[in-house]
C-alpha cells in the first residue's frame, strides 16, 4: 500500500468535527475556532536514512526538521507562532548530539517564530494561523510512491 492509500484510508476513519475545516490529507490540518481565523497544525517526523543521515552534522538535521513544518504552513498561507519538539534519539547519540540539533532548530526558530516548546528530549509540530479567508490549500497529495519499510 502506497502513502496515497494510506491516507485516503485514514481519512475514511478519522472523526471530523464541525470546526474541524481540512484533516488528513493536505499540507497542515485545519481547525476554526471562530469565523474569520483558522487553526494550522502541522507535524512532521524525521526519520533516520528517509528525510536524513546519521552522518549529516546534527544542527542541519535540526534546523531541516523545524523547516519542513514551517514551509507547510507557509504553503497555506499561514504564520507559524510556535513550534513543540519531540526528539527520540539512541543512547549512543549522546548530549553532544542534542544539543548541536536543538542548536540548528533553535536558529531557525529564533528567526521565524516566537517561541518553542519542548515537549520530550525525531520530530516537530507547529502550529500556525491564517485568516480563513487567506488559508491555501494543496491540490492533491503527491504522486503514490512506496513508503517506508519501517512503517
Amino acid at each position: 500500500m502506497n502513502e496515497v492509500a494510506i491516507i485516503e484510508k485514514l481519512r475514511q476513519l478519522a472523526a471530523r468535527g464541525a470546526r474541524i475545516t481540512l484533516g488528513i490529507g493536505d499540507d497542515c490540518a485545519i481547525f476554526r475556532p471562530r469565523a474569520g481565523k483558522d487553526l494550522l497544525f502541522k507535524i512532521d517526523p524525521m526519520m533516520e536514512d528517509v528525510h536524513f543521515r546519521r552522518d549529516q552534522p546534527p544542527a542541519i538535521i535540526g534546523q531541516r526538521a523545524l523547516a519542513r513544518n514551517l514551509s507547510d504552513i507557509a504553503a497555506m498561507g499561514g504564520d507559524a507562532h510556535f513550534c513543540l519538539v519531540s526528539l527520540a534519539l539512541p543512547r549512543e547519540l549522546g548530549e553532544k548530539w542534542i544539543f548541536a540539533f536543538y542548536r540548528g532548530l533553535l536558529a531557525l526558530a529564533t528567526e521565524r517564530i516566537p517561541a518553542m516548546f519542548s515537549t520530550s528530549p525525531a520530530a516537530s509540530a507547529s502550529l500556525g494561523t491564517a485568516p480563513s479567508t487567506r488559508a491555501w490549500l494543496s491540490e492533491k497529495p503527491c504522486a503514490a510512491a512506496p513508503l517506508p519499510a519501517s512503517i
